[in-house]
């Protein structure tokens, strides 16, 4: 009988984070070796007492990087810099773009079997009905989250050219319980009645257990050299706080401004998050990028990956009941 020292080792970069946790915890329960790239100053506390490996580094440091690569034979390469505005712009393109050559350069010459890569939506430039993964362009980007992202999955796409075994996943809004970035914050603001307006977005919404599922079947089932988008529904940022107002039995819904005052209101929040240190609840970058629609297909991952999706209503339900038991609201 096959035991988990049996199984083959799998490295996970951003293995702290939301999806990345939930990753390594889904993978632990499936009786797999798991080890994690962390950082001295990550919180590690969610895994003790779990059969899981702890590699101290930097997706940034390649000493480090190649060292937590010694013995893997899959790799999960999920860490990246994922909000809307951050002190220093320049992490964007250490870690997204730089650490992402660095992980998977040391992938290659470790002679990693297998590679999922988290890249995002973001990276297509999407329109009202993007229904391909397979979208090429050069720009324009209007954040600088985006554009990292869209020049770190050409990396993995060049090393994958090259003949690294590598898939590449890309998740739209992800959502659910333990989100603490700007989906989760501005759900939250509006249960504790403290959003004052809509910026007028249409994307698309996933569950972050689906997104979870999602990566283990690119694992499992993916064509290397292929691109998955992990997508829930579209729709509008009215339509989900329509659905919440329902579910709680409210009758407000903030009113709708234009992207102008949305670019006012993200200043006066990034101003606010200089004194204080906290992240604002938008920035000006968020309002750039979701002025435009985000709208795609999941179809190549439900029929070629075997991927389903929760609706939105009962992923929201969840989420909220998880705000709830945790005091945010």
């Amino acid at each position: 009988m096959e035991t988990r020292g049996d199984r083959p080792l799998t490295l996970i970069t951003g293995g702290t984070g939301f999806i990345g946790q939930k990753l390594a915890n889904r993978l632990i329960e499936h009786g797999e070796r798991v080890r994690l790239l962390v950082r001295k100053t990550s919180n590690v506390s969610p895994f003790a007492g779990k059969p899981v490996e702890l590699a101290y580094g930097d997706v940034t440091d390649r000493t480090s990087v190649k060292a937590a690569l010694t013995g893997c034979k899959r790799l999960y390469h999920l860490a990246n810099v994922y909000d809307w505005w951050i002190p220093n712009y320049t992490q964007y393109y250490r870690v997204n773009v730089e650490g992402t050559r660095n992980v998977l350069e040391a992938a290659m010459a470790a002679g990693v079997e297998k590679t999922v890569y988290t890249s995002t939506y973001a990276t297509l430039g999407c329109g009202e009905n993007t229904k391909t993964e397979d979208t090429s362009r050069s720009g324009p980007f209007l954040c600088e989250y985006e554009r990292t992202k869209y020049l770190g999955e050409q990396e993995a796409l060049k090393l994958a050219q090259e003949g690294l075994p590598l898939v590449v996943v890309m998740p739209t809004g992800v959502y659910g319980p333990g989100d603490t970035k700007i989906t989760g914050r501005l759900l939250a603001a509006y249960l504790n009645r403290r959003l004052p307006a809509l910026i007028n977005m249409r994307t698309n919404m996933v569950f972050v257990d689906d997104v979870v599922e999602g990566h283990i079947a690119a694992m499992e089932r993916g064509r290397p050299g292929e691109k998955y988008i992990m997508g829930g529904e579209n729709a509008s940022s009215r339509d989900v706080l329509s659905l919440v107002a329902e579910m709680e039995g409210r009758r407000w819904i903030p009113p709708t401004i234009p992207h102008w005052m949305g670019m006012a209101a993200g200043l006066f929040y990034e101003m606010g998050a200089k004194l204080t240190g906290k992240p604002p609840l938008i920035s000006r970058d968020f309002v750039r990028f979701f002025s435009k629609p985000l709208c795609v297909s999941n179809e190549k991952a439900c029929t070629q990956l075997g991927v389903s999706f929760t609706p939105l209503r009962e992923g929201l339900r969840r989420h909220i009941e998880w705000l709830k038991e945790t005091g945010e609201v």
